[in-house]
């Protein structure tokens, strides 16, 4: 579909690169904007410059497919952020490494507009500018991504492995949320130096910056097998030794329960080991995107530092791409579906008289009923009766047997 073009480049045939894109490209459209530079034709790998120009349909194809993708992505991660921000029984140090996903996504939306301007322009319109926000936001947000994503497995993992000694403070939620864009800010500000360890360049259709990872220079191939192993191989051997772990304390708990001697103390600490497990779920979800949206860029990027380059034409790289930005626009709505308490947030927010109305039915549907008299705190007051004949030590020791068995 993008055959090569029937002579071959070299980065030292400056001016046969020149007279190509000049040739091949709109390029005096691009200078009316004051981004675009003939120097920033330099930056760009020789080998994308061997393809063809995509027809422009693929452009605007891309270009539409992106502005769906941007407008669902933000809605969706910034009712996430309002909803967690606006309900104080969300705002958990556990939720706010989800709150925090959702910042890191949307954040990956908002590098979208400089590749939907580009596609419109069918090149790299908006010039050095334009590729060094797109490649530094892109890379900022998919290696925070991840490390939050490591970090909200390693929370479930401890809390659902050891409930009663693992606790997950608002100081070490802080902790890790600092640490993920530390880690982030590091490795995608490498780039926007300029150095031997190489930059963001165009790729593909020239309309988006990445690494480049088909630069023949030892030092920009030893950052990115770097990269590929600091965020993406580390964080996922994290998330599948968590996940591992997780299942088996799933098949574990599939047997608790089944006494018929459980104090209600008991029962409330399982009730909240299954909503631990059904949250690690929906995380199990998510990461599971993740691996699928950012695997297959990351093979792309392999590929180019292992020196096969042949196999990587244009529509090789967008692809994979675009896989990227849908895992950050689906996430939200995977959390939101599967999460109870988000979504009675969200009702209540959204249909505050729907749900006032249909309280008030029920109310007055069972006020007649003489069954149900006793009141909340008098059941409050039985249970504590009931529980106040035990001693201390012993409820512990109920707790402690149950959770082993």
């Amino acid at each position: 579909m993008y055959p090569p073009m029937n002579f071959t480049l070299t980065p030292n045939d400056t001016s046969n690169i020149f007279a190509v894109f000049i040739e091949k490209y709109p390029i005096s459209s691009w200078k009316k904007y004051g981004f675009f530079d003939e120097n920033y034709i330099k930056s760009i790998n020789v080998h994308w410059l061997q393809f063809l120009p995509p027809n422009q349909i693929n452009h605007y194809a891309l270009a539409v497919l992106y502005v769906i993708i941007m407008i669902i992505g933000l809605v969706g991660n910034i009712l996430v952020i309002a909803i967690f921000i606006r309900s104080r029984s969300l705002r958990t140090p556990a939720n706010s490494l989800v709150m925090n996903l959702a910042i890191s996504d949307a954040l990956m939306m908002s590098k979208m507009p400089v590749f939907i301007f580009n596609s419109i322009e069918s090149g790299p319109a908006l010039g050095r500018l334009g590729c060094q926000i797109y490649g530094f936001l892109g890379g900022l947000s998919g290696t925070a991504s991840i490390c939050t994503l490591a970090a909200i497995s390693l929370n479930r993992y401890y809390v659902i492995k050891f409930p009663l000694n693992m606790r997950f403070t608002g100081a070490r939620s802080k902790i890790c949320i600092a640490l993920a864009w530390i880690y982030s800010v590091t490795f995608s500000s490498i780039p926007l130096l300029d150095t031997e360890l190489g930059s963001y360049v165009p790729e593909g259709y020239l309309t988006s910056c990445s690494f480049d990872y088909l630069s023949e220079m030892a030092g920009v191939k030893l950052f990115i097998l770097i990269f590929f192993t600091a965020a993406w191989l580390m964080p996922f051997t994290i998330i599948t030794f968590c996940y591992i772990h997780i299942w088996i304390v799933v098949l574990e708990t599939r047997n608790v329960g089944k006494s018929g001697n459980e104090s209600s103390r008991n029962i409330k600490l399982e009730e909240k080991r299954r909503q631990d497990l059904k949250l690690a779920g929906t995380i199990f979800i998510i990461i599971i995107l993740w691996f699928v949206a950012w695997t297959p860029y990351a093979v792309v990027a392999l590929l180019g530092i292992s020196n096969h380059a042949d196999l990587i034409t244009p529509l090789a790289s967008m692809i994979p791409a675009l896989f990227c930005k849908t895992a950050s626009c689906i996430d939200p709505f995977v959390y939101a579906l599967s999460n109870p308490k988000f979504k009675n947030e969200v009702k209540r927010c959204f249909f505050k008289g729907s749900i006032h109305n249909y309280q008030s039915s029920k109310v007055w549907s069972t006020r007649g009923s003489t069954e149900r008299r006793r009141t909340l705190k008098d059941e409050v007051k039985d249970e504590v009766k009931s529980v106040e004949s035990i001693s201390e030590e012993v409820q512990e020791e109920i707790i402690l047997v149950s959770i082993k068995s």
